[in-house]
């Protein structure tokens, strides 16, 4: 299964006029990835990163491992699936947003994972690129999506729960599920 069986590419224009690309992640926008996961701050990586690493591991591996972590990102295309908002054109772009999801074993469960750049949040690049990711997953036949949230990241927690997820509270973080 491949996600470009299931998503093409498509621009939207969002409520401030900007114009942007939704499209499944290549292989080749390794370098623009991770210039991506570089530029983004402390808090956000905090928000995004809270149950996995804590902000000192994420600043080591920025600065000495973030080519591998990047890889980690991008290489596993059995496991994860992954659109990217972009603005810009084909040869000159920069990934504004990245939204992935990782299927169970037996495809029917999916984690969400969303991330928008500081610059670009609050004008619905969140919410197009959950949509789309939605969408994707309905046509794959999957009964239930979930997700974990900071619970100080506020932005998050409001996109979310407009698109219907039903809200669990764990001690760090709030858990966010739906059926399809």
């Amino acid at each position: 299964m491949n996600v470009v069986d299931y998503f093409k590419p498509r621009k939207i224009v969002l409520k401030n006029g900007l114009e942007i690309l939704i499209r499944p992640l290549k292989y080749t926008d390794k370098k623009e990835l991770l210039k991506f996961y570089s530029e983004l701050s402390d808090d956000s990586r905090v928000k995004l990163f809270q149950n996995y690493r804590s902000l000192e591991a994420w600043r080591t591996m920025r600065i000495k491992k973030a080519e591998v972590y990047t890889d980690g990102l991008i290489v596993d295309f059995k496991k994860s699936y992954s659109l990217l908002a972009l603005v810009g054109d084909k040869k000159n772009f920069k990934i504004i947003g990245d939204g992935r999801f990782f299927l169970d074993k037996n495809n029917m469960k999916a984690e969400l994972y969303l991330v928008v750049h500081e610059n670009y949040r609050h004008i619905g690049v969140g919410g197009t690129l959950l949509e789309a990711m939605l969408e994707i997953l309905k046509k794959l036949k999957v009964e239930e999506v979930y997700c974990y949230i900071s619970k100080d990241n506020e932005a998050m927690l409001k996109l979310i729960e407009k698109h219907g997820f039903n809200r669990e509270d764990l001690e760090e973080v709030y858990l966010f599920w739906r059926r399809i």
